[in-house]
């Protein structure tokens, strides 16, 4: 293997470390172009550096003073060097979680107003290795396809975690490093992202592209910002801690609903990590596999609704993995899992969880249908 990197600018060494070149005027762009060959095979990758006189600062607007609730407002940040020039790209990477102003309401979706990108097209695509449906699942790898050839091949980067039985490879690591003909991944489809599915920015990187551990959303209403009614596609980490689970919506109010246990619930694992992801298969069992006395908690790829599992039905014989999990009484307050009813969809103007005539928006007159709520504990 060889590794060599040219820049318009500066120095990176072979561990990829970036020295930049001293300069004394207004911020810089400069190019690095990055050969790696493995065998006969070669792969090029460019990135951009912006080289700028530090401290940077940053300037927010509207400056608004909050003495009531507030309001929603758009914010622009400004950010320039030590000498006041304008350094290019910055503001993609002002964080603006870092507090909330006093007498706001919680919302309990601390992740809303952040930006969203688009993935590469052709370049940073995704296997669909737990449902083929051609949308990004959570728990499905993510690649950067370094050839274009739509397949995970030698030379292209994975940006995720990879677990192939008891076969691991982390993220970051190249495809055909240590073995260019035999690693389980090889020969995968990956597909480009959808034009609604996109990620944060928590690495500044320059042009903007996808990095190892940026959050996934599905961007619901296309204004590239997380907000209300957006599908969080990957687990949210916020700055205290708390996790808000792959297949939430941005806005949900079930914090704090009461959970009740559920017996005898295990999973299928699809991706072969261990842990339940969102979208693998649920059901009651006391076996290790599914059984036609088994109960199907959710709908299977396979056409199968919710409910008793029968004879003759295609799932029968999947392996399943115990793990504990509650639910919520959110349809029926009868202390048992009741997988599915209807309603209508409304929106909760008093915020007080429960549909109230005269004060609640009905959302139009088409009922939809509703689950209980399942969490993992």
């Amino acid at each position: 293997m060889s590794w060599s990197v040219t820049t318009g600018g500066g120095l990176v060494d072979r561990n990829g470390f970036y020295t930049s070149p001293v300069i004394t005027g207004p911020p810089q762009q400069h190019t690095i172009t990055g050969n790696l060959t493995i065998g006969s095979i070669t792969r090029i990758a460019q990135s951009k550096v912006v080289v700028f006189l530090g401290p940077p600062k940053v300037t927010v607007s509207p400056q608004i003073i909050w003495i009531a609730p507030c309001t929603n407002s758009d914010y622009k940040a400004t950010v320039v060097d030590k000498n006041n020039n304008p350094i290019p790209f910055a503001e993609n990477f002002v964080n603006w979680g870092v507090g909330y102003p006093s007498n706001t309401k919680v919302d309990f979706s601390p992740d809303k107003g952040k930006n969203l990108f688009n993935f590469t097209p052709g370049l940073e695509r995704h296997t669909e290795n737990i449902s083929i449906n051609s949308l990004y699942d959570s728990g499905e790898w993510i690649y950067k396809d370094m050839d274009g050839n739509g397949a995970v091949s030698v030379g292209d980067v994975r940006l995720t975690l990879v677990k192939i039985g008891t076969i691991t490879y982390a993220p970051g690591s190249i495809v055909g490093e240590i073995c260019p003909a035999c690693e389980a991944d090889m020969g995968r489809t990956i597909i480009n992202f959808n034009s609604n599915e996109k990620h944060t920015e928590e690495t500044s990187s320059i042009p903007i592209v996808y990095n190892i551990g940026e959050y996934i959303y599905r961007d619901v209403d296309t204004d590239n910002k997380v907000s209300e009614k957006d599908i969080r596609l990957t687990d949210i980490k916020d700055g205290s801690g708390n996790i808000l689970p792959a297949g939430s919506q941005v806005g949900d109010k079930d914090i704090g609903s009461n959970l009740i246990s559920l017996a005898d619930v295990k999973f299928v694992d699809l991706n072969g990590n261990g842990t339940y992801d969102f979208g693998e298969y649920l059901y009651i069992s006391t076996d290790n596999v599914v059984n036609a006395v088994d109960t199907r908690l959710i709908n299977c790829s396979c056409g199968l609704l919710p409910g008793d599992v029968k004879d003759g039905d295609g799932d029968i014989g999947l392996k399943l993995v115990s793990f504990e999990v509650k639910h919520a009484e959110n349809l029926s307050n009868d202390s048992k899992y009741t997988p599915t009813g209807s309603g209508i969809e409304w929106t909760d103007v008093n915020s007080n969880n429960q549909f109230d005539p005269g004060v609640d928006n009905a959302l139009g007159n088409n009922f939809i249908e509703l689950y209980e709520y399942i969490y993992k504990i």
